[in-house]
C-alpha cells in the first residue's frame, strides 16, 4: 500500500515522496468453526502513525479475523491521508507552469522538461490510486468472505461497520483518481499551448533566416552583374595595358591610341550582358513546365483534401 508525506525538500526540488507499506500475513482458519482463527503478520517499512496506532488498539481485540483486518484498515486509511495535499500542489505547480508559458516566452524549452517531469507525476499518481482502489476492494471482499464464514448469527454480526468503512475507503479513493485525470488533461491541454508556441516561434525563426537569405541571395546578385559588367573592360587593360602605358626613362607615357581599349571593352561588356540576359530566359522557359507540374500537382492534392473534409460530399 503505497502512501504519500512530505520529505523536507525545499524548492525547486518536490516535497513530497512516495512511500509504500508491505504487509506479510497467513490467516488460518480452524475446522472446527469454535475455535478461533490464527492470525499472523509482519510489515515491511509502516509509517510511525501506523506503528503508535497499532500498538495502541491491537491489544485490545480479542477477535483474530477482526485484528486481521484491523491492521490493512488501518493502513488503508494512513495511506489516503496526504493524497488531497500532494495534488492541491500537483495543481498549483501546474498553475504556475501555464502562466509561466504564458508570460515569458523564452524559456518554452525549460517549460517543456519541468511540464513532462510534472505530468510524469501525474500519471504515476494515477498508477498508485488505480491500484490502490483494486487493493481496497479486494480486502472488502476478503473481509466480506471470512465475515460470512466465521458470523453464523447475522443478528450479532459486527462485521458490516469495517465493510462500510472499507466501501468508504474506495469511493475517496476513487475520487482522487478521477481529480487526478482532470489534472492529467490540464498537464495535456498546457502541453499543446507550448507545443504550439514552440512551432510559432520556429516558424518565425526560419522567416527570419528565409529573409536573410534572400537578402543574401540579392547582394550576391548585384556581385555577379558588377562582375560582369567591369570583368571584360579588366580583361581588355591586362591585355592591352603594355602596349598604351608605358613607363621609361621619360616618366609614364600614355599613349594617344587608348581610345581603342574602350572601343574593344564596350562592345565585350555588352555581349557579355546580352549573353548572360539570354541565358536567363532560356533557364526560365526551360523550368516552365516543371512549375507549371509542380502547380497543377498542388492543385489536385488541394481540391483532394478538400473533397475528403467535407462530410456531406461522397465520393
Amino acid at each position: 500500500m503505497r502512501r504519500v508525506e512530505r520529505n523536507g525538500k525545499l524548492a525547486p526540488g518536490c516535497p513530497w515522496s512516495i512511500r509504500q507499506t508491505g504487509v506479510y500475513q497467513k490467516l488460518v482458519q480452524p475446522a472446527d468453526s469454535s475455535q478461533e482463527a490464527i492470525s499472523t503478520f509482519f510489515l515491511v517499512a509502516p509509517s510511525s502513525a501506523i506503528e503508535s496506532d497499532l500498538m495502541r488498539n491491537l491489544g485490545d481485540i480479542t477477535n483474530n479475523v477482526k485484528a486481521a483486518f484491523l491492521i490493512h484498515k488501518s493502513i488503508v486509511a494512513e495511506s489516503l491521508a496526504g493524497w488531497m495535499d500532494y495534488m492541491c500542489w500537483l495543481e498549483e505547480q501546474l498553475t504556475k507552469k501555464s502562466t509561466r508559458v504564458m508570460a515569458t516566452p523564452n524559456e518554452l524549452e525549460e517549460d517543456r522538461h519541468e511540464l513532462r517531469q510534472l505530468g510524469d507525476n501525474i500519471t504515476d499518481l494515477r498508477v498508485v490510486l488505480q491500484t490502490k482502489v483494486l487493493t481496497i476492494r479486494r480486502l472488502k471482499k476478503d473481509y466480506q468472505r471470512y465475515c460470512s464464514i466465521r458470523c453464523k448469527d447475522s443478528r450479532n454480526c459486527k462485521c458490516g461497520q469495517i465493510i462500510q468503512e472499507f466501501e468508504e475507503y474506495v469511493d475517496e479513493a476513487q475520487m482522487y483518481l478521477e481529480r487526478a485525470a482532470v489534472l492529467q488533461d490540464r498537464v495535456q491541454s498546457v502541453q499543446n499551448l507550448l507545443s504550439d508556441l514552440l512551432g510559432y516561434e520556429e516558424l518565425r525563426t526560419l522567416r527570419e533566416l528565409m529573409a536573410h537569405t534572400v537578402q543574401g541571395s540579392t547582394a550576391m546578385e548585384q556581385v555577379a552583374v558588377i562582375g560582369l559588367v567591369f570583368i571584360p573592360a579588366t580583361l581588355v587593360e591586362n591585355f592591352f595595358s603594355t602596349e598604351f602605358v608605358k613607363n621609361d626613362s621619360d616618366g609614364l607615357r600614355v599613349s594617344g591610341q587608348v581610345w581603342i581599349m574602350v572601343a574593344v571593352a564596350v562592345p565585350m561588356t555588352v555581349c557579355v550582358l546580352v549573353f548572360w540576359r539570354l541565358w536567363l530566359r532560356y533557364e526560365f522557359f526551360r523550368l516552365r513546365p516543371l512549375r507549371l507540374a509542380r502547380r497543377s500537382l498542388k492543385a489536385l492534392v488541394k481540391a483532394k483534401r478538400s473533397k475528403d473534409e467535407d462530410p456531406g460530399m461522397k465520393v
